[in-house]
């Protein structure tokens, strides 16, 4: 393996999405890579994964989310949004909008796509402003990809 581009890989996608949530939008967050975005972070982080959270761990059937399930998690720990890649869950709760997405290498990412998702709708232009300040301080090989509303109306 390559160390140096295993290591900008970590950079690129987990390392931003830690600077996301503590620079730009603080807010609860549901993840899937716990890492850099608990690092430091007061804030509640839901480990859709279940590292970090035994009730997440516990409700995940055979590595897969039900929608349903993912929803009443999501609500009972008041998360405001969630950053995940689209392969680990791929049917989403009707009420989670895709508001943009990561995208950078993969060397040690599991995907080179990050999805945001919006759960607290009252929050959007808050965080479509965090989103559109943070996309300029993305380094090199690391791209933020807004999704337009007229793609997730209300």
């Amino acid at each position: 393996m390559d160390i140096p581009k295993a290591s900008e890989n970590i950079y690129q996608q987990q390392y931003q999405m830690g600077r996301f949530v503590k620079e730009y939008f603080p807010e609860r967050v549901a993840v899937n890579d716990l890492g850099w975005v608990s690092f430091k972070n007061d804030l509640y982080v839901l480990d859709l994964w279940g590292l970090g959270s035994e009730e997440a761990r516990k409700l995940r059937n055979n590595d897969v989310w039900k929608p349903d399930d993912l929803a009443s998690i999501s609500r009972r720990h008041s998360v405001v949004f969630a950053m995940s890649y689209r392969e680990w869950i791929p049917d989403v709760p009707k009420n989670w909008e895709h508001v943009a997405t990561l995208e950078t290498s993969q060397i040690t990412s599991a995907s080179p796509f990050v999805f945001f998702y919006l759960l607290d709708l009252t929050k959007r232009k808050e965080m479509e402003n965090a989103l559109e300040r943070f996309s300029e301080t993305l380094p090199e090989g690391a791209t933020l990809h807004m999704v337009s509303r007229e793609a997730n109306p209300l």
